[in-house]
Formats: structure tokens, C-alpha cells, sequence
């Protein structure tokens, strides 16, 4: 009878020893676990892995987007504003060029010229002679109507190069964005939407920058551009002429940039 009473309390000392050692191993994992020197088990040293290759697909995602969109902006900018801003710049510039240069001869020094004997008797050698203007107007005028198709086929040429070069790199981004969406699922949507406000920023302040820096700017003042070509002038006609010599005193023309 007392040996059937003491077998449960033997059975219950035997649970208890094995529940304190269960606390004990499950205390020693515990600590291994916090432990900062501890290997990484392989499925989180994976996970990261593939955390850090998405990340880096996902900024060459964010790179093709922003070159496909500015491959759209700069020629759209260049072709339909910035050229046609420096063609009338350039042409107000001649103007003032072409004015200032009647500037060189005061209205005595004319007036002068034009009360000489010899005067007169120049434009009737030159009538005589049959020189006229008419010539010199009409090759000009040829010269400048081919060149100005010239300039059309080089402006269309550049026209297709650059946006060839649109066309593809936005295919690009496209099938690369899907294949981001397919292994990824990273969201293209908002993304895109960051860019375009981002380029839409950027075309405001390229023009902003273009109208008042570039425009602005002239490598050459228009005393410097009259001096220039004073000079290669005289000189081109003193080949001809060379008795034009003779009105220089102290004076070396140079017709170098």
C-alpha cells in the first residue's frame, strides 16, 4: 500500500526534473538567439540577399525612367524653343551689328565725299562698266535659299537621331518596368508620378535658366565683332588693292582670332 501511494510522487519529481530542464534549454536557445555574434540561420541571410537585389533593380528602374523622360523633355525643349529663342537673338544681334557699324564714318566725312568732283563719276564708271548689284543679289539670294534647305535636312536629321534615341530607351523602360512588376511587385504607378513631377521641375528651370543666363550671354561684344571683321576685310581687299597701303600709317591688322 505505501509503495503504491510513493509511485506518484516519483512520477511527479520525474516531471518536474524534466520541465526544469526543458525551462534550462529553452533559457540557453534564448540566449544564443540574442546573442549579436550569432550565424544568421540561411533563410534570413536569403531574405536579405534578395532584399538588396531588388533594391538595386529597383534604382536602375528609377534610373531608366528619369532618362526616358528626359530624353522626351530636352528635344522637345531644343527643337520647339530653344531654337527658334537663339534664331531671333542671333538676328537682333546682326541688327544692332548692321547699325552700329554705320557708326564708323561721322555725317561730316560724308557729306564731304559726296561734294567731291570724283563723286559722281564713280557710279557712272560703274554704269558704264555694266556693274550692278543685281548679280551679287541674285547668287546671294540662291546661296542662301540652298543653304536654307540644307539646314532643314540637318535640323530634321538631328530631329530623328534624337528622338530615335527616345523611342527606344522608353521601350526599354518599359518592358524593364514590367519585368520589376512581374518578380517584384514593386508599384510603377507612383513612381512614374514622382518622375514626371520631377522633369516637369527640371523643364521650368531649364527654361528659366535658358532665358536669363544663356540668352543673356555673348562671347563677343559688338565692338569686338566689328573690330574682327574691320580688320579680315581691309586685309582681303589690300590683296586686291594693295594701294590701300597707303592710307595706313602706324598701324598692324590682323585678321586672327
Amino acid at each position: 500500500m505505501m509503495n503504491e501511494i510513493e509511485l506518484p510522487n516519483n512520477v511527479s519529481n520525474d516531471n518536474l526534473m524534466i520541465l526544469d530542464l526543458k525551462r534550462s534549454n529553452d533559457a540557453i536557445s534564448e540566449q544564443s538567439t540574442n546573442s549579436p555574434n550569432r550565424t544568421p540561420p540561411i533563410v534570413d541571410f536569403d531574405k536579405d540577399e534578395t532584399t538588396i537585389i531588388e533594391k538595386f533593380f529597383v534604382f536602375l528602374n528609377h534610373v531608366l525612367i528619369q532618362i526616358s523622360l528626359l530624353s522626351f523633355l530636352e528635344p522637345m525643349l531644343f527643337f520647339y524653343y530653344i531654337v527658334d529663342m537663339e534664331k531671333s537673338l542671333f538676328y537682333e544681334q546682326l541688327d544692332s551689328f548692321v547699325i552700329h557699324t554705320l557708326d564708323l564714318f561721322h555725317e561730316n566725312t560724308i557729306q564731304k565725299i559726296k561734294n567731291q568732283a570724283f563723286y559722281p563719276l564713280i557710279f557712272d564708271f560703274l554704269i558704264f562698266e555694266n556693274i550692278y548689284v543685281d548679280s551679287l543679289y541674285n547668287e546671294l539670294k540662291h546661296n542662301s535659299e540652298f543653304s536654307q534647305i540644307e539646314q532643314e535636312k540637318l535640323i530634321n536629321s538631328l530631329f530623328e537621331i534624337a528622338f530615335r534615341f527616345c523611342y527606344i530607351i522608353n521601350i526599354i523602360n518599359i518592358f524593364y518596368s514590367l519585368t520589376i512588376k512581374y518578380f517584384f511587385n514593386h508599384k510603377i504607378i507612383p513612381m512614374l508620378f514622382h518622375h514626371c513631377i520631377l522633369i516637369i521641375f527640371i523643364g521650368l528651370y531649364e527654361i528659366w535658366f535658358f532665358q536669363n543666363v544663356v540668352l543673356k550671354y555673348l562671347p563677343w561684344s559688338k565692338d569686338e565683332i566689328l573690330f574682327y571683321i574691320f580688320q579680315c576685310v581691309w586685309l582681303k581687299y589690300e590683296e586686291h588693292f594693295p594701294e590701300l597701303k597707303n592710307v595706313e600709317q602706324n598701324i598692324t591688322m590682323s585678321c586672327n582670332y
